[in-house]
């Protein structure tokens, strides 16, 4: 009897210890961790758990990042780039208050996943140095079409961000305040840059140039150029079931998080893209957190929730969520956004071509909602309740356009979209909230 019980207790022991995922701590002895050169133990730590994986016919695998600063020399490269498995996998920080990972430069990715199911990243700031845009105060005008700029402190060069020419580059004019949050910069007049000149003897100041700019930039004004390129943050396709929690992204190149075609099934769950600034001498503060937008998602077939997130500062739409399908009626696509803030956005929120989306319990500040087709193909089944709205500072705070049957049935109405129990709080006169 006491061999039985002895047998069982090995057994049980031995099958509870197999279950225990195996971690690969980037701090461990063997992968020499340098916290100015982290990217190299990261890296290693990752490609022991990919090997594991190979091994053990995908078995769950996670790295661990423990509390600390972390630089990165990454180049235009990714720091991991989990492509085709391992599958199961987690990487992983003790948090974001924490554990802060810090790239040089905005050409790089941090994380990559591709045609690969089941992984998950948490636990961590990802952070770059600098900004990925310039702004100052124009201090000369010398004609209709060209201006002498004053970078303001703490700004990126223009030229570095613009691929050393500036063609095909916006300058834009801030026509109010940008003492966040109370006011949302208006950058309405814009116009393209053909050229930037760097002046030899002050580093701060740049002559931009352009063709037609009818005299609408003059000394004292002030103007943003934002970074065309960059890699973003994370960035994933053809993955399923993703999960990116307890993460903060503070000045990222692109979009802080894409993800594109294939997707699935998918988890944004407190997730804070935030700018990273101080407050220069000027009191200034940063005005974008990205060259790009917040959140950018190609939703598929299953069931995808965005919660207790929070994007401000984007330099473009803060959240796009669409689909390749708007999804079959009986067997339809499940999408959740609640409890979530957007906020002092360049942009919009956009729910294009989407099936049964319930959007609820966000606040929404000085910016638009948006509803609309995509690919010629409608959105439907799409819930808008208990939403705060404030200080829109656009025509229409939310908009409908392309939505299914509304135009030629206005019974059918419920069919497409139910806008339930929101509030609007200085959003201009009734007429600008609902735009059809």
């Amino acid at each position: 009897m006491k061999r039985i019980l002895l047998f069982l207790f090995l057994h049980i022991f031995i099958s509870v210890s197999h279950a225990q995922v195996p971690i690969f701590d980037v701090s461990d002895p063997s992968y020499n961790l340098d916290h100015n050169n982290a990217q190299i133990a990261i890296r290693a730590a990752y490609n022991d758990a990919k090997t594991y994986a190979e091994q053990h016919n995908n078995a769950p695998t996670k790295v661990y990042i423990p509390a600390g600063n972390y630089s990165l020399q990454l180049g235009s490269s990714t720091l991991i780039d989990i492509d085709s498995g391992p599958h199961n996998i987690s990487i992983e920080g003790e948090g974001m208050e924490v554990t802060k990972l810090i790239a040089e430069g905005f050409e790089s990715k941090f994380f990559s996943v591709v045609k690969t199911n089941n992984v998950t990243i948490k636990g961590m700031t990802l952070t770059r140095l600098g900004t990925p845009f310039f702004q100052g105060t124009i201090t000369t005008k010398l004609g209709a079409n060209k201006v002498v700029v004053k970078r303001s402190t703490g700004f990126a060069n223009p030229i570095f961000l613009s691929d050393q020419s500036g063609s095909q580059h916006t300058l834009w004019k801030i026509t109010n305040s940008l003492a966040f949050p109370q006011s949302h910069p208006d950058m309405r007049e814009k116009k393209k840059i053909k050229k930037i000149i760097a002046d030899p003897n002050d580093p701060d100041l740049f002559t931009f140039s352009g063709n037609n700019w009818k005299n609408i930039f003059n000394p004292g004004d002030r103007v943003v150029m934002k970074a065309k390129y960059g890699n973003g943050t994370i960035k994933t396709s053809r993955a399923d079931n993703i999960t990116i929690e307890d993460i903060t992204i503070i000045n990222t190149g692109a979009s802080a998080i894409r993800i594109t075609s294939g997707q699935k099934e998918f988890t944004v769950r407190n997730v804070h893209v935030k700018r990273g600034n101080p407050v220069n001498h000027l009191g200034e503060v940063s005005y974008y957190t990205c060259g790009g937008g917040g959140f950018s998602f190609t939703h598929g077939n299953g069931y995808s929730i965005m919660e207790n997130c929070t994007i401000e500062g984007t330099g473009d739409d803060p959240f796009s969520i669409h689909t390749n399908d708007s999804g079959d009626l009986n067997n339809p696509p499940s999408l959740i956004v609640r409890n979530n803030t957007f906020k002092d956005v360049h942009g919009d929120l956009y729910l294009a071509g989407l099936a049964y989306t319930e959007f609820y319990n966000n606040t929404i500040a000085r910016t638009n909602l948006q509803i609309t087709n995509r690919n010629g193909k409608p959105s439907h089944h799409i819930t808008i309740r208990n939403n705060e709205f404030v200080g829109n500072v656009r025509q229409g705070t939310i908009r409908l356009s392309g939505i299914q049957e509304y135009q030629s049935d206005v019974s059918q109405w419920h069919y497409a979209v139910k806008i339930l129990n929101n509030t609007f709080t200085n959003t201009g006169s009734a007429t600008s909230i609902l735009k059809l």
